[in-house]
């Protein structure tokens, strides 16, 4: 009776395992890097949606180093597509370093 009792709870254990994985699986792409945005100097913002990093606002863009790196560096890979918009008068140094 007692094995019965095990078997049927580890069952239900590798039924939930395998629900939570393919749970993350169907939000994956939710939490990717897919759609993301923010500043990138002073009146100076970013976003990045599909395979586009679009640079807008007024001013001049941060500069970046290797130690550290510009906001969208962790998807670099994944831009085919940049657009720089008019008002934003300079690239900061490094900003598409590895890109």
């Amino acid at each position: 009776m007692r094995e019965k009792r095990i078997h049927n709870h580890m069952r239900r254990l590798l039924g939930t395992l395998l629900l939570a994985a393919l749970i993350a699986t169907l939000f994956a792409p939710c939490v990717s890097a897919a759609n993301q945005s923010g500043e990138c100097g002073v009146g100076i913002k970013w976003s990045f949606e599909g395979n586009t990093l679009t640079v807008s606002g007024k001013g001049a863009m941060t500069n970046y180093t290797e130690q550290t790196p510009a906001p969208w560096h962790d998807f670099r890979e994944d831009i085919r597509v940049l657009i720089v918009q008019d008002g934003v008068s300079s690239v900061g140094d490094l900003a598409f370093y590895d890109c």
